[in-house]
C-alpha cells in the first residue's frame, strides 16, 4: 500500500535515505554513544542527525568533519547539520 501511493512512497523513500545515512555514520561513533542518535530528515540540502544531549553533541562537532566527509563519499554532495533535541 505505501509503495502505490505517491506521496507515502515519497515519504518511505526518505525515512529510509535517513536510515541509511545514520547507519553509516554509526561507524566513526563510539558505540556508548549510538542512543543519543536519531536520524533526521534528509532534503535537498543535506540532512539532520538529531542528539538527544549535550554530551554526545558536543563529541559529534569534533566528529563532524570526518562524518561529512564519509557521507559524501557514501550518498553526494549534501551537509550534514546537527541539532540537539529538547
Amino acid at each position: 500500500a505505501l509503495s502505490t501511493h505517491p506521496g507515502l512512497a515519497h515519504l518511505t523513500a526518505q525515512a529510509r535515505a535517513s536510515q541509511e545515512r545514520l547507519t553509516t555514520v554509526k561507524r566513526l561513533i563510539p558505540t556508548h554513544m549510538h542512543g543519543a542518535l536519531v536520524a533526521g530528515a534528509v532534503d535537498a540540502e543535506g540532512w539532520t542527525l538529531l542528539v538527544t544531549h549535550a554530551a554526545a553533541a558536543a563529541k559529534l562537532r569534533q566528529l563532524q568533519p570526518q562524518l561529512q566527509t564519509l557521507l559524501q563519499a557514501r550518498f553526494g554532495p549534501g551537509l550534514l547539520r546537527l541539532k540537539r533535541m529538547i
